[in-house]
């Protein structure tokens, strides 16, 4: 989470449009996963009797998050708003076959104060990421099911070269119903982008250790890093309280005319939290996050990838609210 006010910096530059996010190489990647969801369809429905509807899901989700000021090594402090946004529909395609489309948006700025151990005291401001992914679930058997899901991310700061800010990449993962209560996978994830290739394995957990007690993953696995664990007691018919942990990783180009044009800047940690939820009815939900950011780790790069530095920063305290409605 990627985690899913203090005073913060204006935006340097407009933010890019989003056709430029969605031309060249990643236009090229879009139109092929276009044309691959047509041909699925059309397999689909001459496999489907013409009468059978077809049930659409569709959810969506915006999640603003304050992690507050945390001291650095070398001196300084730095501290991030975020919020993230996501809109996903899954489509039956046959009789074993899902297919959906993910859209995300996420905006970041950083307030970095003092920040001694880099070779510029501000090294970046205000980054956007713009996803896209394509998952797909296909029900081998009553037991099985495979999971793919192919995706492209622009990650930038303002005024950064999109071409140079995409990530490529996707995950595989196998899962199995063991039983009524108990659904076990792992996958792995692999992602290329940015000056850097990542390649992680991922368990996926669905387990209902009694009738209050559920073990789950609370994020999905992308270009931030695998899905993580939580543990979840119901408290009651709309509460829910829960905790885990995951390991997030958020790497971004900077600006061509920043302190450091055209270089890499990374934060990466391991988000410690709690949550409390409530349902509203079956498609309304609200998730109160407090957690810390522990292992926090700050790198600057050149535009090739040459560390300049590396800074570790101090637990940083978060606080997030998600409101997500399914229909």
């Amino acid at each position: 989470m990627t985690v899913r006010n203090c005073p913060v910096a204006a935006p340097r530059r407009a933010p890019l449009p989003a056709q430029e996010v969605l031309s060249g190489r990643g236009g090229r990647l879009l139109a092929g996963i276009v044309i691959t969801l047509a041909l699925l369809a059309a397999e689909g429905r001459a496999q489907e009797p013409a009468a059978q509807p077809i049930r659409v899901e569709t959810s969506a989700a915006v999640t603003p998050v304050q992690q507050f000021r945390a001291d650095v090594t070398g001196g300084g402090s730095y501290s991030v708003f975020r919020t993230f946004a996501s809109a996903d529909l899954a489509v039956p395609v046959g009789r074993d076959l899902r297919v959906g489309l993910g859209l995300s948006y996420d905006y970041e700025n950083y307030d970095f104060h003092g920040i001694a151990g880099f070779p510029v005291a501000d090294p970046w401001g205000t980054v956007q990421r713009l996803g896209l992914s394509v998952p797909i679930a296909w029900q081998l058997d009553e037991r099985w099911q495979l999971r793919l899901v192919p995706s492209v991310q622009y990650a930038g700061e303002n005024d950064a070269d999109w071409g140079d800010a995409l990530i490529y990449g996707g995950i595989v993962a196998v899962a199995a119903r063991i039983s009524p209560q108990l659904t076990l996978g792992a996958g792995v994830g692999g992602f290329a982008g940015i000056e850097q290739v990542r390649v992680f394995p991922y368990l996926l957990v669905n387990w209902q250790i009694s009738e209050r007690l559920r073990l789950a993953n609370p994020f999905r696995p992308g270009p931030a890093g695998p899905a993580g664990l939580e543990l979840l007691y119901t408290l009651g018919d709309d509460w829910l309280l829960a905790g885990g942990a995951a390991y997030r990783s958020y790497r971004q180009r900077l600006a061509a005319h920043g302190p450091v044009p055209d270089g890499i800047g990374e934060l990466s940690g391991y988000p410690v939290f709690l949550s409390l939820s409530r349902s509203f009815g079956s498609w309304l939900r609200s998730d109160l996050w407090a957690g810390v950011l522990c292992g926090g780790k700050l790198s600057l790069e050149t535009a090739d990838g040459g560390q300049l530095a590396e800074l570790r920063s101090d637990p940083a305290p978060f606080l997030g609210l998600t409101l997500s409605g399914r229909w």
